[in-house]
């Protein structure tokens, strides 16, 4: 999810669709935790919809993300 964000904020549905497989519960919980972690930031400004964006340490963590990713690809057949 945050790959999705990497580039320039999204509205939630935006994500939902990038994700695919995710029920909307589980989004909003996610979503949730990460700005509660200070991951992504929630900001809704009237009259446009709710967008959610990378902060600092949240940019900061795509780096390992891609490392991680990388080494998952390599290990499955």
């Amino acid at each position: 999810m945050l790959h999705t964000l990497a580039p320039r904020p999204a509205r939630y549905g935006e994500l939902h669709s990038a994700i695919g497989s995710i029920s909307t519960k589980m989004l909003a919980d996610r979503l949730r935790e990460l700005v509660a972690a200070g991951l992504v930031t929630h900001d809704q400004l009237p009259p446009g919809p709710a967008t959610y964006t990378l902060t600092t340490d949240g940019r900061a963590l795509l780096p390992a993300l891609e490392q991680i990713r990388a080494w998952a690809q390599h290990r499955t057949p």
